[in-house]
């Protein structure tokens, strides 16, 4: 006999269309039970095994998913029953709440959520961390160690239990290498520069050292602009730069964009050294990295180039740049291609030739000679494979661009014939 009413069961046969005879309500009821006092046996171990002395609706849900049965959603501890009633049973029940349609219709929208985008980006090389701004940097680091430092003695134990993503701590060697390397390539002896230079090039465990040197040669440039102006310096550093790009056992892909900034530098800067000395030479090698650089990685970085040409074209058309800075700038853009001096090149001739007709200081009048040299030659160059395209057509040719090299062309042409 069971302890629940049969007339449970007759209450959901009668709800869904169903008659059903005494003796399988009987039958019903007593599985139903029994089904009960299994799902409640189960759901007493999960309460004790819990260590609590109160049945949860989690316990039952459990319980539940042990007997591969679906669990209730929506019921949450603790749950508030309504009672009423009926005859003289008492009847439990949850309120549902009422939604107003009008308020929920007039309601605001909420924000729109934002799209899912993703980027990637170097998190270790070789074990060594890169300095990218997605990476944590030294300060952020030193931030999380005193943290650590006023934590409990729990949480530091938890922290010092993982183990480090990365390696950033450099062995002893390699800090004694890194010293004496950057000592010796900016050394004034030839033989110690010489012996650094085939050490970088050829090197093949320096790679851990690979962010030190970036940062290095990037923070030395600056220091060196901005006090001893050491041509000589400048033209180490390029020489290093030259090494580590040409040692093939170095993956250098994740720092380039470190190496671009203090090249560019060189080639585009106002002034790179005392009054007196070659700096031209420093901003032609300079330019011979960058080309390196884009027959090396160009591939593998298809916007390389238009960024390196959209600075080289702002220092081009900056008015307050000197001849010295418009010189590295037009000999980076003529070893950038043909293809360059015709779209960049060409259109700002004029500009150029006004900038060379007006008055210049005289400590500049030695790169504005050397600019202008120099424009005649990327000129005569263009020219010379516009012609060779069609050698029929030369007067033709000398016609239409006459007026596109303005101050230039009589120059050009008269160069063009005495090599014809």
């Amino acid at each position: 006999m069971s302890v629940l009413p049969v007339d449970i069961v007759y209450s959901i046969a009668e709800s869904i269309g169903v008659t059903l005879r005494q003796d399988v309500a009987n039958v019903l009821i007593e599985d139903t039970e029994y089904r009960l006092r299994e799902i409640i046996h189960e759901s007493v171990k999960y309460m004790r095994h819990s260590n609590r002395r109160k049945l949860n609706p989690s316990d039952l849900n459990s319980a539940l998913s042990v007997k591969n049965t679906q669990p209730l959603y929506g019921y949450t501890h603790p749950i508030q029953f309504k009672q009423v009633l009926v005859g003289n049973q008492p009847l439990y029940y949850l309120e549902d709440a009422e939604i107003d349609l009008e308020e929920l219709v007039n309601r605001p929208l909420p924000p729109v959520p934002l799209e899912v985008t993703f980027t990637a980006h170097w998190l270790a090389i070789e074990g060594v961390q890169p300095r990218i701004v997605q990476n944590p940097t030294s300060s952020e680091r030193m931030a999380s160690q005193d943290k650590l430092t006023d934590s409990t003695p729990t949480e530091k134990a938890k922290v010092l239990s993982k183990d480090p993503l990365v390696k950033e701590v450099l062995t002893k060697e390699l800090n004694q290498y890194f010293e004496k390397i950057t000592n010796y390539v900016t050394s004034e002896s030839k033989a110690l520069q010489v012996m650094a230079v085939e050490s970088l090039s050829s090197d093949p465990g320096i790679q851990a050292l690979m962010p030190y040197f970036a940062k290095f040669i990037n923070d030395s440039i600056i220091v060196n602009l901005k006090t001893a102006k050491s041509l000589h310096f400048c033209t180490c550093l390029m020489i290093m730069v030259d090494s580590l790009l040409k040692n093939k056992h170095l993956f250098v892909d994740p720092y380039l964009h470190q190496f671009i900034s203090p090249i560019l530098t060189c080639m585009v800067a106002k002034k790179l050294s005392l009054p007196g000395e070659d700096h031209l030479a420093l901003r032609r090698f300079a330019s011979s990295l960058i080309k390196h650089i884009l027959n090396t990685s160009g591939a593998t970085y298809p916007d390389l180039q238009s960024r390196i040409t959209k600075t080289l074209l702002h220092s081009l058309l900056d008015h307050n740049k000197p001849f010295s800075s418009v010189y590295g700038t037009l000999y980076g853009m003529n070893i950038l291609g043909h293809e360059v001096v015709t779209h960049l090149v060409l259109p700002h001739v004029k500009l150029f030739g006004v900038k060379l007709a007006g008055v210049i200081p005289e400590d500049q009048q030695a790169d504005a000679d050397a600019a202008k040299y120099l424009m005649i030659d990327i000129l005569l160059e263009h020219f010379r494979q516009v012609v060779s395209n069609d050698p029929d057509k030369v007067e033709e040719s000398i016609d239409h661009y006459k007026p596109i090299y303005g101050d230039f062309a009589e120059s050009v042409f008269e160069k063009f014939k005495n090599m014809v």
